[in-house]
């Protein structure tokens, strides 16, 4: 939430609440319901498109990955 939450949203993509997340920024939605592999932010924590999530953190476990993309 450091850059996309609550004050800080850059690409005007704030994940902080359910609402602003399917909602999405400058790129559009953030999530497609039903459909993760077509979920943008599941697309960038996967490290299959630029940039990639979180820039300046390592990978998500694929754990965590699998728990948000359920």
């Amino acid at each position: 939430l450091s850059c996309h939450g609550g004050e800080a949203t850059e690409s005007e993509l704030d994940i902080s609440e359910r609402d602003k997340l399917l909602k999405g920024g400058n790129s559009g939605a953030a999530i497609v319901r039903g459909k993760p592999d077509e979920s943008l932010l599941l697309r960038l924590i996967r490290h299959v498109d630029e940039p990639k999530m979180p820039m300046d953190a390592d990978k998500l476990s694929e754990e965590l990955i699998a728990d948000i993309a359920r």
